[in-house]
Formats: structure tokens, sequence, C-alpha cells
């Protein structure tokens, strides 16, 4: 009786810990390009068979919005910067993995240019620290990169997929209503 109730408790945390994520995530912030040239911006809500549904961010903030399909020429998702978090993994795992190096090597043999072990850890690490640190500020800058969906003169299967991409996106995920 005393499990059955502990894991009831279980079970019902887990279910309402979930919901209450559920109602915390947002859609993805889009910029909307209509074929007259007006942009529209906001957070996608949903994706309709016909339409983008969306709550504005100018000029009619915090109001639902639908854009219908037949008037978009583009899509954009706009993406958050990852560069910096590129720029710290790549100094830390180049800057670490270059230092262990450097100490596994050991000391060199006495001779004209030698070296200690805690001196290569040194120089590898300063080395492969700022490699590392270009490379992951370049992967970290490409992965945050907005995403651009052109949409006007599309095929229907192109724009089922597009459809289904923008779903993924939204806060009401993955279902096209």
């Amino acid at each position: 009786m005393k499990r059955s109730m502990i894991a009831s408790t279980m079970i019902a945390l887990l279910i309402l810990s979930s919901l209450a994520a559920a109602e915390e995530r947002r859609g993805a912030e889009i910029l909307i390009t209509k074929k007259d040239g007006t942009q529209v911006s906001g957070e996608l809500v949903a994706v309709k068979k016909d339409s983008l549904l969306l709550v504005a961010n100018e000029p009619a903030a915090g109001m639902d919005l639908t854009v219908g399909l037949k008037d978009i020429k583009e899509v954009k998702i706009v993406k958050k910067s990852k560069a910096g978090k590129g720029l710290l993994y790549g100094l830390l795992l180049g800057g670490g993995g270059g230092a262990a190096a450097g100490l596994l090597s050991g000391d060199d043999p006495d001779g004209f240019v030698s070296f200690s072990a805690s001196d290569k850890a040194a120089l590898f690490g300063i080395f492969f620290g700022g490699l590392g640190l270009v490379i992951g500020g370049i992967v970290g800058g490409l992965s945050g990169a907005d995403e651009v969906l052109s949409i006007g003169g599309i095929s229907e299967s192109g724009l089922g997929w597009i459809q289904a991409r923008l779903a993924e996106s939204a806060r009401l995920k993955g279902k096209i209503y």
C-alpha cells in the first residue's frame, strides 16, 4: 500500500513537471518577408495547412497574427549565436589536450634545445588552446546561423517539407493543424 502510494506520487510529479515544461516551451523567433516586401516578426506558435500563427513582436506586440502561406516570400528562423560557447569549448579542449600531451611526452634529454614536461605542457596548451579557440568559434558561429526558408514559387512537396520544418520549431511542436 505504501509503495503504491509513493509510486503514484512519483508518477503524478513526473506528469506535472512535464506539463509545466511544455507550458514554458517557446516557439522559434521568426522573421517573415511577404511577397509585397513587408516584414513581420514574432514567436512561431503553430503551423496550419495554409498559414502560420505567431505572436507578433512589432508593431502589434503580443497580438496573435496569422499570415497566409500564399503571401509569404521567405521565412527566416532567427537563432541565437553559439560562437561564445564554441570559443570556450575550443579553448578548454584544445588547451587541456595540449597541456596533457605536453606532460605525457615527458622531459627531453639534455641537449642544445630541450624542454621539461611542464614547459611543453605550457607551450602545447597555449598553441592548441589558440587553435581550439579559432576552430570552436567558427563551428559555434556556423551552428547558430539563421536558417532562411524560401517559400515563393515552391512545389507542393517542397512546401510540405518547409511546413514540417517550421512545425518542429513552433511552440505547438511537430504538428500541422
